[in-house]
């Protein structure tokens, strides 16, 4: 559960670049549990696929902020015609 709690922590100090980070933000939006027809409920186990890849993904980095780990960042100035990109620490990078 613990692991859970870090991702939901890092959702709040996280910000996403729609057009660099599109296949995340499906990732994590398509991520599902498995359906147990028998129970008429979901299972605590993933549906295994790129989905829950892409998730898991996001939860090792919201244990490793959790753990006080800091992140280079970089972000390309807008319309992308420069090279040259601006980097900083800062513990919300995705």
């Amino acid at each position: 559960m613990r692991c859970i709690q870090a991702t939901r922590a890092a959702f709040a100090s996280s910000w996403f670049s729609e057009e660099g980070c599109g296949k995340g933000i499906a990732r994590l939006s398509n991520y599902r549990k498995k359906w147990d027809q028998r129970n008429g409920r979901f299972t605590s186990e993933p549906v295994h696929n790129d989905d829950s890849h892409g998730s898991d993904a996001y939860r090792q980095f919201g244990q490793v902020l959790e753990a006080g780990e800091r992140f280079a960042m970089s972000i390309a100035p807008a319309g992308g015609k420069s090279s040259a990109r601006k980097r900083w620490t800062s513990p919300m990078a995705v």
